[in-house]
């Protein structure tokens, strides 16, 4: 059982900080029902779709449908800006990650290079209880890394729904050269993860977080089973092992981004955290 991240657009109708992916010539996936096909044939049970903003593929329902249809367990992690399109997405989705840098509506607009607090806020409000998980997705970065508590309040409280914590890193994504967080503040931000994983409702699993942590310190950490358990499709539809290797190097600690280090720390279904393996055998997440 295999699972993977699909780059299905580069198109970006932000201007966030990280990254500068609204830079590149927009391109769209390449997608046919006998592509999806092959996918299930080569073991391939998961699909997330990711951007760019994956809402603004012109044929993002159509696709989900098609992957349901076929059994895929679908997720898509969304800047939350889409509310109507992302209506129409729910239908065929399992899960769905919405991005909420900050509780702050003027350091997330900023970050994000629009005004677009309220809208995230609506779309992650409307999809709790429509998809079987919904997490909100938090980039950390240097000014909100010590503000983990307060999200964790302000999105289990006022939005009702667990919050994520996403590892920055330079050498994903297309993140911004100029954009940096200190080893120093990602821990921070995972450590009080950890230690308040009791007290509030998190999406990703306690493992992981205590991994950043070991990782950051320099301590050894389980390896990365990218090119294994869970793959990269670009937007021209090429497999990859990760955002960054065509094929898995061996035992590989270049990064710790959690779309491949989390489903490396036990097996497949522990992508997503809790939430999808309490989901695929059907009991309520604790």
């Amino acid at each position: 059982m295999k699972g993977a991240i699909v780059q299905v657009t580069s198109a970006c109708n932000l201007r966030c900080n990280s990254c500068q992916t609204y830079l590149s010539k927009p391109e769209f996936l390449k997608w046919d029902r006998e592509w999806l096909r092959d996918l299930r044939k080569q073991g391939f049970w998961y699909l997330s779709l990711t951007g760019g903003e994956p809402t603004l593929h012109p044929d993002i329902v159509k696709m989900l449908q098609a992957m349901k249809e076929l059994g895929f367990i679908t997720h898509t992690a969304t800047n939350g800006t889409n509310p109507e399109k992302i209506k129409e997405m729910t239908e065929y989705l399992d899960a769905i990650s919405i991005s909420l840098d900050d509780y702050m509506p003027d350091a997330h607009n900023q970050f994000r290079g629009r005004k677009i607090f309220a809208e995230a806020v609506e779309s992650a409000r409307y999809v709790k209880g429509k998809t079987k998980i919904a997490t909100v997705n938090m980039l950390v970065t240097e000014d909100n890394a010590e503000r983990v508590l307060q999200m964790a309040e302000f999105t289990n409280s006022e939005i009702g729904l667990p919050l994520s914590l996403c590892f920055p890193d330079n050498a994903s994504y297309v993140f911004n050269k100029n954009f940096s967080v200190s080893h120093k503040k990602i821990q921070t931000a995972f450590q009080v993860a950890y230690s308040n994983y009791r007290k509030y409702v998190f999406g990703n699993t306690r493992e992981y977080y205590r991994q950043c942590v070991e990782y950051l310190s320099g301590n050894k950490v389980s390896r990365c089973r990218a090119g294994e358990a869970i793959f990269y499709i670009d937007v021209k539809g090429k497999l990859n092992a990760c955002f960054k290797h065509e094929k898995p190097p061996r035992n590989c600690n270049e990064c710790f981004i959690q779309c491949f280090r989390e489903p490396s720390l036990f097996n497949p279904l522990a992508h997503m955290g809790v939430f999808v393996r309490s989901y695929l055998k059907g009991k309520k997440p604790v």
